[in-house]
């Protein structure tokens, strides 16, 4: 990301021309020396666009430096206690919001924006993510049981990904109320290990690749969708668009590969 792309998502934020966000601009310019580009910064901090998602470490500290330094707004004169006594506050209205299938959920304390990425992360980018990773699963299921028979994961499974895994399945054993991954090993991998096997195995998937830069750069991509999503985030406007875009070139992959009698 890139301070022309902030630029442009907090003018779709603000619903504003660029004329009136430059004047914004330059109101904050007036408080402080700083450049135009620091102050739209600051502005965005102020209308609550994540930096992060934008800026480099450098420019979020000079960032977070003038922000300590903005003066606090002045009041325009003496405040007086009220004679009469405060009307006590309302609580918060709950925030509710209906998933695809009929689900509703309702949250006392959230934000509406939250609410609204989740509806989003469930509806559009999770069911991308475990499509994705469930295929993977399959194909190497397919692909590895066709090349070593059906013990494939004791035999040739790289030994961490198995030392891994057999963690984790010990440590299922011990939630004896909890449902289960899945019968077999490979469910309880994650998206790290499927590129193990695959590239320790490369032998047997080099056919249904273009090369292997492009297989580990589309699971790169998409772990690091994934990632985020897995740690109860969002992805932003741009990162969904590149995680549909990798998505698809996957299944056109694979769809290929089975038209082709290769799975």
């Amino acid at each position: 990301m890139s301070y022309k792309e902030l630029r442009g998502d907090l003018l779709v934020k603000l619903g504003r021309t660029p004329q009136r966000l430059s004047q914004r601009v330059q109101d904050i310019k007036r408080l402080l020396p700083m450049s135009t580009e620091e102050a739209t910064c600051l502005l965005a901090h102020q209308e609550g666009v994540h930096l992060d998602r934008y800026l480099d470490q450098d420019k979020l500290s000079r960032i977070r430096q003038l922000i300590t330094d903005l003066p606090s707004p002045t009041p325009p004169g003496p405040v007086r206690p009220s004679p009469t006594k405060a009307r006590p506050t309302k609580p918060p209205k709950s925030v509710q919001v209906t998933l695809p299938g009929g689900m509703t959920l309702r949250d006392p304390i959230l934000p509406p924006q939250i609410i609204n990425d989740a509806k989003l992360m469930a509806s559009r980018v999770y069911f991308l993510l475990y499509i994705f990773e469930n295929s993977a699963r399959e194909l190497i299921k397919r692909v590895m049981a066709r090349a070593y028979g059906d013990d494939w994961w004791s035999t040739s499974a790289p030994a961490k990904v198995k030392r891994e895994v057999e963690g984790r399945m010990k440590g299922e054993t011990r939630l004896r109320y909890h449902g289960k991954r899945g019968a077999h090993e490979i469910y309880y991998t994650n998206i790290k290990h499927l590129r193990q096997i695959v590239t320790s195995n490369w032998q047997h998937f080099e056919r249904l690749f273009p090369d292997m830069a492009w297989f580990t750069t589309h699971v790169d991509v998409i772990e690091a969708s994934r990632n985020v999503v897995a740690h109860n985030n969002p992805l932003d406007g741009q990162s969904i668009k590149r995680l549909e875009v990798y998505s698809t070139d996957w299944r056109n992959q694979i769809r290929g590969c089975v038209e082709d009698g290769l799975l």
